[in-house]
Order: structure tokens, then sequence, then C-alpha cells
């Protein structure tokens, strides 16, 4: 679907002729949506990503903040306007308390999410909440004992069935002191809590700390953990949704030729697990992006991410675009050290910083994951930095591209280059009117450059051009 256009007219007369320009730019530009912290406004959406729900808007949540100062649940339409807080956790003294994680939109239209701390044993809770800001409450309250999880820090996932999965990384059966962590699960009203599987403390080979679950398009539970496996360096793991069938698939060794610390995964349209670390690799132990198959048989390090100035320390996983390409973000590192944006494709080629946080102003810091909108942005949190120091959520597109007149050739073609965002895709239209346009092609501009010859032109009195960004 045509999203974003960029008009930029190249206007060819009989015999006109003009220079070549070497332009510079960025690959994106960022628009601040919202700076968190004023009165009674949230604070601080540390690994709070954003959904966007069936009617359009964006929600999410903010760790602090809120009239309790225990965070919120907030809304905003993609322009930045109407941003509102829906709920203001912390009441009572015994509700949930700073939520860590991006909400889930349930089959029944309400949100769902978690609460590191608060509830009846102040472990947290899962709680649901409908998207007017009515009908919160706490569908389950963990516990502190030797066999619940506590304290959970991802999402939630539901299948057609409308049961909810999750994950904490602490608690469990097996737990011993900050090692550990369960796979639950419940239903939408909070009936039928139970524990899937307790992860095997850390004298095993089994991992720790899980991360969080997708769930795959076998019906299947994946997910990683933080730590542990035969090398400790944390897993990838499978589970079916009745807890039976556990397996650890992958293993990671770290430094020098692998990853470390998994944070978070995706199931690509090719099937295969994208995973992301937070640290490992080739390049010092900046992270890695690398992909697995389901069964754990086929594994590929795709990228080393480097532990200098550059890109590094990503904090949540890389997601999928429209374009096939994964798109993720980086806590430190980039021109001005606190962060960057980068694209990656599938098969671990043409990697790009496509934009770095410099300043307070516009957000710095990123450790949640991008969200793609309906309109072909990419949206996201910034855990510090805006106009209050303490957050933003902010929409990203490429940056215009620029066609650039090489003039008339002397076999009466015309060409013209286009300098844009690399590795998207663009298709180039033609006019004589600027009313009526007509596609040339679509190119998929690899390299940042890349140059076109219309034969159509010679013998028009005159002819417009534009590429359009297809996301």
């Amino acid at each position: 679907m045509q999203k974003t256009s960029q008009l930029i007219v190249l206007l060819v007369l009989a015999g006109a002729a003009f220079g070549q320009i070497n332009p510079c730019w960025a690959q994106f530009t960022e628009q601040l949506l919202h700076s968190f912290g004023a009165a009674q406004d949230g604070q601080t959406p540390a690994y709070n990503g954003l959904i966007q729900a069936r009617d359009g808007a964006w929600y999410g949540t903010t760790s602090y903040g809120g009239t309790n100062s225990a965070g919120t649940a907030f809304k905003l339409n993609s322009d930045g306007s109407g941003y509102v807080v829906l709920y203001s956790f912390g009441a009572g003294g015994i509700d949930g308390k700073c939520p860590s994680a991006t909400l889930l939109q349930g089959l029944d239209g309400a949100l769902y999410g978690t609460t590191v701390n608060g509830g009846t044993n102040d472990a947290g809770t899962v709680f649901r909440l409908k998207t007017d800001g009515s009908g919160y409450g706490v569908l389950y309250n963990f516990r502190t004992n030797a066999t619940d999880g506590k304290y959970p820090h991802a999402g939630l996932v539901q299948d057609a069935g409308g049961t909810l999965y999750g994950t904490t990384p602490y608690g469990g059966s097996n737990a011993v002191a900050n090692y550990g962590g369960i796979v639950f699960a419940l239903n939408p009203d909070g009936s039928d809590y139970s524990v899937l599987y307790s992860f095997r403390n850390y004298t095993s080979n089994d991992g720790q700390n899980p991360s969080g679950v997708v769930l795959g398009r076998d019906g299947a539970l994946y997910g990683t953990t933080y730590i542990g496996g035969t090398n400790a360096g944390g897993t990838v793991f499978k589970i079916n949704t009745n807890g039976s069938g556990y397996t650890d698939l992958y293993s990671f060794r770290g430094f020098p030729d692998d990853g470390w610390n998994p944070i978070g995964l995706v199931q690509g349209a090719d099937g295969a697990l994208y995973v992301t670390t937070h640290t490992g690799g080739s390049n010092y132990g900046g992270g890695t992006v690398c992909r697995l198959s389901t069964d754990g048989t086929s594994y590929t390090l795709l990228y080393s991410l480097l532990s200098d100035t550059t890109a590094q320390l990503p904090c949540a996983t890389a997601v999928q675009g429209a374009d096939g390409a994964l798109y993720g973000m980086t806590s430190l590192g980039g021109a001005g050290g606190s962060g960057t944006v980068f694209k990656l494709n599938t098969n671990g080629t043409g990697y790009a910083d496509l934009l770095s946080f410099t300043t307070d102003s516009g957000g710095h810091n990123p450790l949640a994951p991008l969200t793609l909108g309906d309109d072909g942005a990419w949206y996201g949190t910034t855990s510090a930095g805006g106009g209050n120091g303490l957050g933003t959520v902010f929409r990203l597109t490429p940056l215009p591209p620029q066609l650039i007149s090489l003039g008339l050739q002397a076999d009466k073609t015309f060409q013209f280059s286009l300098f844009g965002a690399s590795n998207f895709t663009y298709c180039i239209e033609a006019s004589t009117d600027l009313l009526h346009w007509i596609a040339l092609t679509n190119i998929i501009n690899r390299a940042g450059a890349v140059r076109l010859t219309d034969p159509a032109a010679p013998g028009l009195a005159q002819r417009f051009y534009r590429a359009v960004w297809r996301p």
C-alpha cells in the first residue's frame, strides 16, 4: 500500500541539461510525538513499547509517573495529538505497579499487560484495561511462594482460543536466588492460571530468566532466556501451549563468534526465528542478530554489532518490516552515543544505521522494540530525553529522496539519479502536468544511489518525476 510520497519534481525541457549533485543525507527522520514527565504524566517508558490498536490509535505504558508515581497506561494518535493518560497504577496500596512491557490488544478489544511490582503480594500482576480507560482489573497477583513466578517484565501473547501466555524472569519451583523463572497461562478473566514450565536453576544446563514468548505459526511458544544453557550465555526454547514438549533449541556461546544474553525473538515471514542478543559477537560484545530454524538444527550469526562509537547493546528484539528486512534499536552508540536505529536484511547483508539519537529534546537511549504503523512509519519510545528528560514517543520515516537530473544523453534518452535511504523501495512516477501520474518502475535502492533512464522523455515538451516511498 502506498503510504508516503516525496514530491521532488524535475522539469525536463527539450535540450535542457543539469549538472549532477552529490547530496548528503541521513537515513531516517524523527518526529517527536510526546515528551513524558509533565504533572501527573507518565515517566520513563523503559522497556515499554507501543501497540497500534484496531481503532488506529497508539497505546503504551510508562514504568513510573502518574498520580501514584507507579506508572501509567496512555493513548495518543499517530500525529501525537489526543494524548491522554488512561490509568495511573499503584492506587490503594495493592494495585499493580511499574509496568515494564508492551501491551497486548486481546481478541475482545481490551488491553492486557503485566506489572513488575505491586499486587496483593508485591510480586507483580496481570491486568486488563479497556481502550477508553475504563474496566481496569487485576486478573492475577503473582506470589512469592516456592512454585509461582514473580516480577514479570515481559508482555503477553494470546492464542486463537483466547488463552493468554507470558513469562516471569524469577520464581518457579526450581528457582535459586535470582535464577529461574516460569512460563504461565491464564484465561482473559484471570481463571485457570497455571505454570507451564519452571526453569531450572544455574546448576543445570537449562536456561534461566526468560524474556517473554511469541506464538509460532505452528501453535507452539518460542522464547529466550537471558542466561543459562550449556554455555551459560542464554538459550532459545520451545514449549507447547499445554506445557509439554519443552526443548532448548540453542545455547549461546558468546565472544568471539556468537551472541550472549538473548533478549527476544520474532518469527520471520520465512518461518525462521530471528534472535537479538544484548551482548556478544565478534566485535567485542556489542550484541548480535542471528537466525535459527524452529527445530534448532540451523543456526546462523547474521551480524555482530560494534562495541565502540557505533551501534551497540540492543535491549529489545529487532522486528521485521513490510519490506522483509529487520529493524532494531541499540541503547548506546551512534553519533551521539545515545543509541541508534538500524536495518539488516534477513540474510545478514545490507546493514545500515538509519538514525542516531543525539539530543535530549529528541529522546535517547531506546530500550523497547519498534512497532510498524499502518502508515508504513515506525513508532517507538525512548527511556530518557525529550522536553522533560523522562522519555519520549517518536515516529520514524525515511528521509525524502533526491532526484538529480543527468540530462539528455547522446542516444536521446533522459537519465537521472535517485539518492536516498539505502535498501528502501521507491516507485518512480512521471507526469506531464503534475496532475496525472504514471508508474515507470519500482526500484530497491541497494547502495543509496541509483541511476535511471526514461526512454520516453525525448520529444516531450516537459516531463516531471517523483519518487514514492513504498513501505
